[in-house]
């Protein structure tokens, strides 16, 4: 199980957020370096790698086109099958890829196509908009 961490307040300062993202180390043992700072904006993530072990899926995950990150913790049980639909090509075997550029395609209502369980935040750098969601079920935690 993944943790993520998401802040936009100027007065939690890179030292704060690292001893956050530490203190979810036990959520994500197999990763867990991997910050964005950009102004006020940070993002963390402690990774458990499951379905694609490659290094290259560590998040925080970059869009293809370079303008949405996501921090995600979650399985999506479908992502092959709406690869296909969707013709996503991926550089990665990783759920996480497919689901960030699906987003990139369908916007929010790419939810009502996964089957899964999942916690998401997604950050729109073009727009500086945050999207945040969880499966309906609530299965993975999101605070």
């Amino acid at each position: 199980m993944c943790g993520l961490l998401y802040t936009n307040k100027h007065n939690i300062n890179i030292k704060q957020f690292i001893n956050a993202l530490e203190s979810m180390s036990h959520r994500g043992p197999d990763s867990m370096n991997n910050l964005i700072i950009n102004d006020n904006i940070k993002l963390g993530h402690t990774r458990l790698k499951i379905i694609d072990i490659d290094n290259r899926s560590n998040q925080p995950f970059w869009s293809q086109n370079k303008r949405y990150v996501m921090l995600y913790n979650g399985e999506i049980y479908n992502y092959k099958e709406l690869a296909k639909e969707y013709n996503i090509t991926s550089n990665t075997t990783s759920d996480t890829e497919i689901l960030l550029e699906l987003y990139s395609i369908m916007g929010y209502r790419m939810l009502k196509k996964l089957n899964g369980m999942f916690s998401i935040v997604i950050y729109d750098t073009k727009d500086n908009d945050l999207f945040v969601a969880r499966d309906r079920l609530g299965i993975k935690p999101l605070y």
